[in-house]
């Protein structure tokens, strides 16, 4: 009979259709599997792997994060490497990383070759953290179409901010415990910080980053528009900063000789603090000039180097969850009486919390041995110039 061979094609392929379609089924819930969603915090939702391998950074803020990880997760750095890396971050160092600039770094160009090169080698993320603006959902969408690496942004936008980036980049890595564990301990902080501060009377105080010659690079507080100025997120915090942010971006804002001359007399700030650069060039031009030497930080001691390449700026720049670090310290010089625990030993424990590293007595010592001090050489040179550059002042008063 015909009809039992049309039977048994039909029941074959039956068979071989719900094998097919299993088949898919299976396919579709393991490739499901391998990938996740991520609501980032420009509302972004990206489909990442199920396992971070390795992270391609943005730029140094993004990598001052992901060092309190573990190493093994980043793939390159941006432009470099933090200060001193070799020392305190010495399994990072020896990775010998490719740099693979940044989409939003002061260069603002990633080089796109490593970066394919990286994602054959198996990098599955690029990571950026900072300040949100408009204008990067679009750059990190066009840099995923471009390079098939899904990007993601992180935050940073206010102190309360910062202990959550740990927790959300912890989640992303799949180290949700590390993750928790730095956010408590950075919240922990914040908390402190914002407590005491309502027991204080706050202190007028500046930052100065860089002076070159007779421009000045410092840090502003509350810009006109009302915004914060974020690179000085610590001194702004523990301090009225006696200047208005320009910019919120790199060094600070440029002032000449005679507009810091002029602001220095009429706010004459009862801290400044001073960026290490350069074998103390910063300090020793400040301290040196003596113009300065009847400013009451001056007179009183309260002159402070920020220590810096250890692997960053204490007070960060840009600013991240290091900046916590020259907080702590600061918090301790401006106000000892209210945050009256050591500046050592709390400066010690963070190094070891963020990065693993035993700070010694001895190296802190060393970071934190300069401060003002009225008998501070004056050389004849620095003291003619200063001369000159009071009787200017005076003559256009």
């Amino acid at each position: 009979s015909i009809t039992k061979p049309k039977i048994m094609i039909k029941y074959i392929s039956a068979v071989l259709t719900a094998i097919l379609l299993a088949a898919l089924i299976f396919t579709g819930a393991a490739a499901a599997e391998d990938t996740r969603t991520f609501t980032d915090d420009l509302g972004r939702t990206v489909t990442l792997p199920a396992e971070i391998t390795k992270v391609i950074p943005s730029g140094d803020l993004a990598i001052s994060v992901l060092i309190s990880y573990d190493p093994k997760y980043l793939a390159s750095c941006g432009n470099e490497l933090p200060a001193h890396a070799d020392k305190y971050l010495p399994e990072f160092a020896a990775l010998n990383l490719p740099k693979t600039g940044g989409l939003f770094s002061t260069t603002g160009t990633v080089n796109y070759e490593e970066v394919m090169k990286l994602a054959e080698q198996g990098a599955n993320l690029y990571l950026d953290v900072g300040q949100a603006r408009t204008d990067i959902g679009a750059s990190l969408d066009a840099f995923t179409k471009t390079t098939g690496i899904p990007a993601v942004y992180i935050s940073q936008n206010s102190l309360e901010d910062i202990p959550l980036s740990y927790q959300k980049i912890g989640k992303l890595l799949g180290e949700e415990k590390r993750g928790e564990e730095l956010s408590t301990y950075l919240q922990n902080w914040v908390s402190t910080f914002r407590s005491g501060m309502k027991n204080v009377e706050k202190v007028s105080a500046m930052q100065i980053n860089l002076i070159d010659g007779n421009t000045y690079y410092i840090l502003g507080g509350i810009s006109e528009d009302g915004s914060f100025g974020y690179q000085s997120l610590p001194i702004s915090t523990l301090s009225n900063n006696i200047l208005t942010a320009k910019t919120n971006k790199g060094l600070g804002d440029m002032y000449g000789m005679e507009e810091v001359m002029r602001l220095l007399s009429e706010k004459d700030p009862e801290f400044i603090f001073i960026r290490e650069l350069n074998n103390h060039a910063n300090y020793r031009a400040f301290l040196e000039n003596p113009v300065f030497a009847d400013l009451s930080a001056v007179k009183n001691g309260h002159v402070y180097e920020i220590p810096s390449d250890c692997p960053e700026l204490w007070t960060a720049m840009p600013f991240s969850g290091w900046g916590f670090c020259g907080m702590i310290w600061m918090a301790n010089i401006l106000y000892p009486d209210t945050f009256s625990y050591s500046g050592k030993e709390k400066v010690q424990e963070f190094y070891q919390k963020m990065i693993g590293y035993t700070l010694t007595d001895d190296e802190y010592d060393k970071l934190t041995s300069t401060a003002s001090s009225a008998k501070t050489p004056l050389p004849i040179v620095g003291i003619l110039a200063g001369f000159a550059a009071a009787a200017l002042l005076m003559r256009r008063k």
